[in-house]
C-alpha cells in the first residue's frame, strides 16, 4: 500500500464515538475483554484502485495481532462489515 507521505494530505481524524462504536463491535467479535488493546486509524492511499481513505482495524491481544484494512472512512463501516473482516481473516487487506 502506498501511503501519502507525511507533509501530504491526511484523512480527518475519526471521531471518538465512531472509534469506540468499532471498538466495541471488534470486541464482541472476537470475544476480547476491555484489557485488550484495540486501534483504529484511517489512513490516506494513493495506490491505484485505492480509496482515497482506508481504515485500519487491529486488535491486540496478548496472543498476537490481528487486523484488517477496509476501504473507506471509519464512520461509512457496518457492523457486518467488521464482523465478516474478523471472522474471515486473522490479518486481511481488503480494497
Amino acid at each position: 500500500m502506498s501511503l501519502i507521505s507525511p507533509g501530504g494530505p491526511r484523512p480527518p481524524a475519526t471521531p471518538p464515538a465512531v472509534a469506540e462504536r468499532l471498538r466495541g463491535w471488534i470486541r464482541d467479535a472476537l470475544g476480547l475483554d476491555g484489557e485488550v488493546t484495540v486501534l483504529v486509524t484511517q489512513l490516506a492511499c494513493t495506490e491505484p484502485g485505492c480509496p482515497p481513505v482506508e481504515t485500519v482495524l487491529a486488535a491486540l491481544p496478548q496472543a498476537g495481532r490481528r487486523s484488517v484494512t477496509l476501504p473507506g472512512p471509519a464512520a461509512d463501516l457496518t457492523e457486518v462489515e467488521v464482523r465478516r473482516a474478523f471472522h474471515l481473516s486473522g490479518d486481511l487487506h481488503a480494497h
